[in-house]
């Protein structure tokens, strides 16, 4: 698995997370074939997730997952559901999923 246009790192509080506002694309490759490739945008967070926050934001969802709610192999749905959905709504949400979280991260 490859990725590009940003790094997946933990801040000073330990919290994973991407650079903000970034263009990243990701690519998987098994024996020569391209399983999937696909493009997102990091909030100013550093997340998959929309839309961008203020520090005094009230959050009235948190979701948290790890790589299939982050939109990995195929595209990010989730964004796709705040944007369209959740956004209509009037509900305020933070996706915080990341590739590669378990159990213990949640």
């Amino acid at each position: 698995m490859l990725l590009a246009g940003s790094s997946l790192y933990s801040d000073l509080d330990g919290f994973r997370r991407y650079e903000p506002n970034k263009n990243v694309e990701q690519l998987a490759i098994y024996d020569e074939d391209i399983a999937y490739r696909y493009t997102y945008k990091t909030n100013n967070k550093g997340l998959v997730s929309y839309p961008d926050l203020k520090k005094n934001d009230v959050i009235d969802l948190a979701i948290n997952g790890d790589s299939f709610s982050e939109g990995q192999g195929g595209y990010p749905w989730v964004v796709e559901w705040q944007k369209n959905e959740l956004k209509d709504l009037q509900i305020t949400s933070l996706n915080y999923s990341i590739a590669g979280n378990g159990f213990e991260d949640f």
